[in-house]
Parts: structure tokens; C-alpha cells; sequence
């Protein structure tokens, strides 16, 4: 039996074949797995998008604008840059939807493209856009729920995070947003 990489053989896991290109073409957005009106922005090295499951409001992700399928391979400047994503990003999520914790990972379950979720996490219902939104897992692991958005409400949600990212740049720090939520009451 012909053993592939990431296989077991004897116990023993092969190693996968370098996962990256270090130097070479910027993953297209559609290469990424990602449509249009879900994208915030692109700053170089990482793609700000919403992510199309929106179980829990604001739920985004950061990806590597560059193939490659190893978190390991990601270069020292790019986690960098990712630091300085995540430092922008938290912050316009506070300001946005006032998120009680969050919670980051490297899932890569459904694209293997390297890509970090960042998850905001809620004790309470928020209500954006008349939609109610109810973390059923708050003090766990996030769920597997699914809340797809349309489009519409896709693009004003990446728009409205992309206002408050540039807001926070102008106040160097989180700000008001008109499109702020507060919790809802219980």
C-alpha cells in the first residue's frame, strides 16, 4: 500500500509536502473561497471578509493573501501583520456589537487556504438589522449553527465593519459608530 502524505505508516505520520509558496501570485478573493460583497478589505498580507455564516453577528475572518495550506509556513512578517489586523479588527467589533469575549482559530475544515476566524462571543441577544442574534453556546465551545445571510445584508454588514475600522483609525482606538448595537435586553 502506497502511503500519502499526512498518512499513517507504522504509527508514523509523513510530512506533507511544503503546503506554501513563499514568493509567487496573491490568491485571487475567489480563490480564497471568498465572494465579493463579503470582503472589508485587503491590506497586503492578510483579507478582512465576514464570514457568510453569521451564528454569531460579526463572525469574520483573516486571510493569507498568498497560497498556501500551513499555518506553520506563515512567514514572521505576515504574523506581524496579522497582529496588527487582529489589533484593528477587535477593537471595530467592540465598537460595532459590544462582544463579551472572543474566540480565534485556525479551522481550515472546508478551505484548506490559511485562514484565522475570529469569533465574537455573546452572553446576550444582539439585534442588527432587525435580526435578533443569540450565541446558544456562550461559556462553551461555539456551535456548528448555521445563519447565512443574504447578500444585501452581507455587503452592509462589511460595510459597516469597514466604516468602523476607518473610524477607530481616526480615534486611534475604539469609537461611537452609527451603526453600533446595544445588547438587547433579556
Amino acid at each position: 500500500m502506497k502511503v500519502r502524505a499526512g498518512q499513517r505508516d507504522r504509527g508514523q505520520v509523513r510530512p506533507a509536502a511544503r503546503a506554501c509558496h513563499s514568493a509567487g501570485p496573491r490568491v485571487s478573493v475567489a480563490g480564497m473561497g471568498l465572494i465579493p460583497e463579503t470582503v472589508v478589505e485587503d491590506r497586503g498580507s492578510w483579507v478582512l471578509a465576514v464570514n457568510l455564516n453569521q451564528d454569531l453577528l460579526g463572525k469574520t475572518m483573516l486571510v493569507l493573501n498568498r497560497p498556501c495550506t500551513a499555518v506553520i509556513e506563515v512567514q514572521p512578517g505576515e504574523w506581524a501583520a496579522l497582529h496588527d489586523e487582529l489589533r484593528r479588527l477587535v477593537p471595530a467589533l467592540v465598537s460595532l456589537f459590544q462582544p463579551d469575549q472572543f474566540n480565534f482559530a485556525f479551522l481550515m475544515n472546508q478551505d484548506a487556504q490559511v485562514h484565522l476566524h475570529v469569533i465574537p462571543r455573546y452572553a446576550g441577544p444582539r439585534t442588527w438589522a432587525g435580526l435578533t442574534f443569540r450565541d446558544d453556546h456562550w461559556g462553551g465551545s461555539f456551535g456548528s449553527g448555521q445563519r447565512p445571510l443574504s447578500g444585501e445584508l452581507l455587503r452592509r454588514l462589511a460595510m459597516e465593519l469597514k466604516a468602523a475600522l476607518a473610524g477607530n483609525e481616526r480615534a486611534d482606538g475604539p469609537s461611537g459608530h452609527p451603526g453600533a448595537v446595544a445588547p438587547t435586553a433579556r
